[in-house]
């Protein structure tokens, strides 16, 4: 399994479309919860909206929770604050308790004025 997460790893730092799909195909389709979570992580990496899409997917799909949180996690993860508003739009409506709260905690570990707003719009209610 080590030699798997470094190859995973290592298609994370690829900037080659055949590198973000074979992420994609493994965080959707591995029968092993932690290497989907792995390629999640690293699709993180990609400013590929296809990344974007597969996460999204992730959040809302994955029959495994660990997976489905480390995915909410891989949103936070997007580079240049691309996942506030996917994080405040799963905070608000995910049906999954538990992926709501690990929406609401990263968006708490973000200085992102998107984060205030929507906060305060928690306290008004």
């Amino acid at each position: 399994e080590p030699v798997e997460q470094r190859a995973i790893a290592g298609l994370g730092a690829g900037k080659s479309n055949a590198a973000t799909d074979l992420l994609i195909q493994i965080s959707r389709n591995d029968a092993n919860p932690r290497m989907r979570s792995q390629a999640l992580g690293s699709l993180s990496r990609k400013r590929d909206p296809k990344a974007v899409d597969a996460i999204q997917s992730a959040v809302k799909n994955d029959a495994d929770l660990a997976v489905r949180r480390r995915a909410v996690s891989a949103l936070q993860a997007l580079p240049d604050g691309a996942g506030v508003p996917l994080l405040i739009d799963t905070a608000r409506n995910s049906p999954d308790p538990d992926v709501r709260k690990q929406a609401v905690s990263c968006l708490s570990a973000t200085r992102d004025p998107r984060v205030s707003a929507f906060f305060m719009e928690l306290l008004k209610k």
